[in-house]
């Protein structure tokens, strides 16, 4: 079977795919503007495990912020203090939860 189109119908065509693709993508783009421009919150670890994960500091410690994909924000220390000081993105540490989460809730 062959088609065979005019130019005018090829630019009709071209321009509707065009027009289609442009929607779905400036829905996205926009969703991903929405989520980047919300404000961020930087959280100790206390507010981490409290706040997010709703457990103890010995669970956390276990479970969560010793693994090597926990997202951490290390900050340069006070010049003569005697350890760096860690902070956690709350955006960071919601997207590995959603990430890292199996089941149900896990649509990815």
């Amino acid at each position: 079977m062959k088609f065979e189109f005019e130019d005018s119908d090829l630019e009709i065509i071209t321009n509707s795919i065009i027009a289609n693709v442009s929607a779905a993508l400036i829905t996205k783009i926009e969703e991903m503007l929405m989520i980047i421009a919300s404000k961020d919150e930087l959280l100790t670890k206390k507010q981490v495990y409290e706040n997010i994960l709703k457990c103890t500091a010995a669970t956390a410690d276990e479970l969560y912020f010793n693994r090597p994909d926990f997202p951490t924000l290390d900050l340069t220390s006070l010049p003569g203090a005697p350890r760096q000081h860690k902070r956690y993105s709350r955006k960071a540490v919601e997207a590995w939860i959603a990430a890292n989460t199996k089941g149900a809730l896990n649509h990815g």
